[in-house]
């Protein structure tokens, strides 16, 4: 199986990350569908980022977030998104 690390879900996902993993699929999952602008945002935000490390990328979806939430696309939930990223502004 080469160099990978095999692990439980139980031993790696806590309860509080399932509840953050849960909340995030609950905003982007409800109230409209996915449109075209939506679509294009994202390929604004992350295409370009594809290839950079992790903490490039959560800037990217950061970025993307705000713009739109700034076209109110989408809401903010109780963890308030840069947080569930863990990206400091």
């Amino acid at each position: 199986m080469g160099s990978a690390h095999w692990s439980s879900p139980e031993e790696v996902v806590d309860k509080d990350l399932a509840a953050g993993i849960l909340r995030t699929a609950d905003i982007f999952s409800r109230k409209q569908n996915c449109v075209e602008e939506h679509i294009s945002l994202w390929i604004k935000h992350m295409l370009p980022v594809k290839n950079q490390p992790q903490s490039i990328q959560n800037q990217a979806l950061l970025n993307w977030f705000r713009e739109m939430k700034d076209k109110d696309y989408i809401t903010e939930g109780e963890i308030a998104f840069k947080d569930f990223l863990g990206v400091d502004v």
